[in-house]
């Protein structure tokens, strides 16, 4: 049986605060609560999406051992990211909708969700996980992400720490075309 502590409880809250700000998809709520409490899951992609590219990214990114040391868990363009298939069956359940602990993500979520919407994007989330990728995938019905990133062309501007909790980074990044000023 897995126990949870106040620092993976911060976790979660941050996590489904972002899910429930932008993609307001329940069943990557689901996996956000497994993934972390298996401490599994190493990143949510926030992705604007056009025409089946993304210009734009929020990367979050979670170190469970943190600590407050340098060492971090972040995607690489090699990871395999996985999104929710549109045709798989799931259960849903009720999204929480406290506010954010940390008011700096809380700020930067809302600047990238006016950006995107501004820009006529849509939401798409998706994760990635640094083991039992095939359980993951058969147990919540996930494919690859198959959507071209355009934001790979763009430097991010560095990372956007987390108040409340070191475990958590966060790294946006806009295609040319979308810049995001």
């Amino acid at each position: 049986m897995i126990r949870t502590n106040i620092k993976t409880q911060i976790i979660l809250h941050q996590l489904k605060y972002v899910l429930e700000k932008t993609v307001q998809d329940k069943r990557l709520d689901e996996i956000v609560e497994y993934g972390v409490l298996e401490r599994v899951l190493t990143n949510i992609w926030v992705m604007g999406i056009a025409n089946g590219q993304i210009h734009a990214k929020m990367d979050i990114s979670v170190s469970y051992d943190n600590n407050n040391t340098s060492f971090d868990i972040k995607g690489n363009v090699k990871d395999r990211v996985f999104v929710p298939a549109q045709d798989s069956k799931w259960l849903q359940g009720d999204i929480d909708s406290n506010e954010a602990n940390c008011p700096v993500w809380s700020e930067a979520i809302n600047w990238f969700v006016k950006v995107c919407r501004q820009e006529k994007l849509s939401f798409k989330g998706g994760v990635i996980v640094s083991d039992r990728e095939q359980e993951i995938v058969d147990k919540f019905g996930l494919i690859l992400l198959t959507d071209d990133d355009k934001t790979r062309e763009t430097q991010t501007s560095g990372s956007i720490p987390n108040s409340n909790s070191s475990e958590l980074g966060m790294a946006v990044s806009f295609s040319p075309e979308e810049s995001g000023d």
